[in-house]
């Protein structure tokens, strides 16, 4: 009989338990070493990215100065896959730099931000007989407004 009484006693104490909370995704993604730059052959963008509870490198490459630079998006993941990225320059970089930064939080949900690079902050410079186009601004900074999206 003893038992009995225990089990309306257990199920008590578990109704009064707090509930689950539900996941709070983050207001905006920390970005930091944040690099672009294109010699000859080949250009790439590096930088890290800091979220709640995860972090990852980034790093891609793609045709350099003399392939004239794509205006076509540059997509990659980075080094934790369920952290992404996206990269188009407009005009060389003269015109600008797109660039996105796409968490994917859950199965078909992503978390996605967008920041955008003045051409301004793109800038040519001798180096020898070779010619270097880098990013020139801010290396850490942070990409707000982030939305939600099922696909990217």
């Amino acid at each position: 009989m003893k038992t009995v009484a225990a089990i309306p006693a257990l199920f008590a104490g578990l109704s009064i338990a707090s509930p689950l909370q539900a996941r709070q995704l983050p207001d905006h993604f920390d970005i930091n070493g944040f690099l672009v730059q294109c010699q000859t052959f080949t250009c790439w963008v590096e930088f890290g990215v800091s979220l709640p509870g995860r972090s990852g490198g980034c790093v891609v490459t793609f045709p350099g100065i003399s392939e004239g630079i794509p205006d076509t998006p540059q997509r990659s993941v980075c080094d934790q896959p369920d952290i992404g990225y996206e990269v188009i320059m407009h005009d060389q970089g003269f015109g600008g730099i797109d660039f996105s930064v796409n968490w994917n939080y859950a199965s078909g949900k992503y978390l996605v931000g967008n920041h955008s690079i003045p051409g301004s902050q793109w800038q040519a410079f001798a180096d020898g007989a070779a010619t270097l186009e880098r990013y020139t601004g801010p290396s850490d900074f942070s990409i707000a407004d982030l939305q939600e999206a099922s696909s990217i």
